[in-house]
């Protein structure tokens, strides 16, 4: 007998917009700091809710995406 997943019937919305591609809602990644300082700043752009950014380039830690 085969059966078929349905990730959308195992997984919440929250848990699917977070394997496929950030939260729908959430407009930006805010980071703690590090050596290219913290994220946001003044004039940054948008980069919706992506919490691998922080570390990739240098900001820091995740904080939460707003």
């Amino acid at each position: 007998m085969k059966r078929k997943l349905s990730l959308g019937k195992e997984l919440s919305k929250v848990e699917m917009k977070q394997i496929t591609g950030g939260l729908v809602g959430y407009t930006q990644t805010y980071c703690s700091g590090g050596p290219s300082g913290p994220f946001p700043t003044s004039g940054s752009t948008n980069i919706g809710c992506q919490p691998g950014y922080c570390a990739a380039t240098g900001h820091g830690s995740f904080l939460y995406c707003a």
